[in-house]
């Protein structure tokens, strides 16, 4: 059985999928967008983003027309039994009707349908498809409020590749531990003001954020911040940031402007690497996690306190962050995110 997966090759996102479908017994391949646009291209897409659509519009079409090109001929020729795509991949909707001719055709949210930028195409695409499946309730309701009825509730877990429990030397423990860790960009709207705002209120417990220069902005606003940001130039590797969750007592995971009920895919990572995560408070926690405790931050003020608690609570935190494990371990995997993917898809239930 083979799978062909349209997403960027970089995303852990990615990772996962090509794990649970090759445990399973598939051959997978994965067509990265960014290896059949030039470069040229990829910088004037980068650049039409910018602009108003009366200036890149029919450009744009033409990139966007080579591409799905591209993807016909590589699934006309590769006949897999399922082409599973990323959000859209600017897939369009004619390009769609082809693939559909010759595989199921399935698509994973990975970020809101409706919080794209200029792509008017994704939902009409998304209409053609055989299966979707989304880690967000709001983004299934608003599917089915289109009239999208072939629609799941699917989580992928966390790799047990990159995010792993493991014991660290007394130096690297000394490098990249704190109390309570942070890693990620900041945003540059609204949003960035809230995650800043959100962290400004643990700055007088042992915080790190390992981040950009997207963290800068924030600092006039709360100048407490900037001593407890690490500024990097490239992002910390999925190693690196396997160490400093190993090192240290709790991260933080705020909401997602795009992710409206569901959460983000760190919060998995985090339980992977044995850490506790210490999540903002969304609709789906229960749905996720059941009677299972979690900590949630449900208002900002009361984030310094609940933070507070689990560290002077140490075999309460510690017990907690491996019985998540426990339960991730065996509730979502990749492997069983993939058949539930090749059941609904291939199988008749």
């Amino acid at each position: 059985m083979k799978l062909i997966l349209i997403s960027i090759q970089s995303y852990s996102l990615t990772s996962l999928i090509v794990q649970g479908f090759e445990n399973s017994g598939w051959e997978v391949k994965v067509i990265d967008p960014k290896n059949y646009t030039s470069l040229t291209d990829l910088r004037r897409q980068h650049l039409y983003m910018r602009l108003p659509v009366k200036y890149f519009g029919n450009a744009l079409s033409r990139i966007q027309a080579k591409l799905n090109q591209k993807y016909i001929e590589i699934v006309e020729k590769e006949k897999p039994e399922l082409v599973l795509v990323y959000n859209d991949m600017q897939m369009l909707p004619e390009t769609a009707k082809k693939i559909k001719k010759i595989s199921k055709l399935v698509f994973y949210f990975g970020d809101s349908p409706y919080f794209v930028h200029k792509r008017p195409y994704n939902l009409p695409t998304f209409l053609q498809a055989d299966y979707i499946f989304a880690p967000d309730t709001f983004w299934i309701e608003q599917m089915r409020v289109i009239g999208i009825k072939n629609i799941d509730y699917l989580l992928w877990g966390y790799s047990k590749i990159t995010n792993y429990i493991t014991e660290l030397k007394e130096e690297e423990r000394n490098e990249f531990g704190n109390d309570i860790v942070y890693v990620g960009r900041n945003y540059h709207d609204t949003w960035g003001y809230k995650k800043a705002l959100l962290f400004s209120k643990l700055t007088d417990l042992d915080l790190k954020i390992y981040g950009d220069s997207s963290w800068i902005k924030w600092f006039s606003s709360f100048p407490e911040l900037e001593k407890k940001v690490v500024l990097r130039k490239r992002p910390l590797t999925f190693d690196e940031v396997n160490r400093v969750y190993n090192s240290s007592k709790i991260t933080v995971v705020d909401g997602n402007p795009g992710i409206l009920n569901g959460i983000h895919l760190r919060v998995f990572e985090a339980i992977g690497s044995g850490i506790l995560p210490v999540v903002e408070y969304r609709k789906d926690i229960p749905l996720i996690f059941g009677s299972l405790e979690i900590p949630v931050i449900k208002d900002y003020s009361e984030a310094k306190e609940i933070v507070n608690f689990y560290l002077s609570n140490e075999k309460k935190r510690k017990e907690l962050a491996l019985d998540l494990r426990s339960y991730i371990n065996i509730t979502y995997t990749p492997e069983l995110a993939a058949k539930q993917i090749i059941n609904k898809c291939l199988h008749k239930e």
